[in-house]
């Protein structure tokens, strides 16, 4: 009886890890390091920019830290309403545009992932780039790269 349970659990968690690669895979976001997620969001900044200026910038953390602190223009969503905002690109009332590029950062990479992949599952987002940070918005600060305080504030 003990060793049918003991395999019992093995392969629940090799299931569970099997479903976890394949959700992985399919993934279409892509983890970028925080000088090229910089030089994306550089990029977006210069006037003459064309398909640079096609993207969002999201700050997934809550709203009291992106109040305090964050990414020149971008966008706050919180990961907990990211799907929900997700849903919701054709009203574009927070300024997720399905035909712009997305991307995501929080305090962890693996929270600006999921958040990410929220848009990325979406059929209308399936012809733009989904790309999350992989560092923190603390890297970003520490990096000394450009930051501002509360602006757009529920957007």
């Amino acid at each position: 009886m003990r060793q049918a349970f003991v395999v019992a659990v093995v392969l629940a968690l090799a299931l569970l890890q099997a479903q976890q690669s394949a959700a992985q895979s399919t993934s279409n976001v892509k983890l970028i390091p925080l000088n090229t997620f910089y030089s994306l969001w550089k990029a977006s900044q210069t006037v003459n920019a064309t398909r640079a200026q096609n993207i969002t910038f999201l700050d997934v953390r809550p709203k009291t830290l992106y109040q305090l602190s964050h990414v020149p223009d971008a966008r706050n969503v919180p990961s907990q309403d990211a799907k929900k905002v997700a849903a919701q690109f054709a009203s574009r009332k927070r300024g997720v545009d399905p035909t712009k590029d997305v991307a995501c950062y929080c305090t962890m990479s693996s929270t600006a992932v999921s958040a990410c992949n929220e848009f990325a599952k979406l059929k209308a987002y399936a012809k733009v780039k989904v790309y999350a940070l992989n560092a923190s918005f603390s890297d970003w600060v520490v990096a000394k790269y450009p930051t501002e305080k509360s602006g757009k504030i529920g957007h």
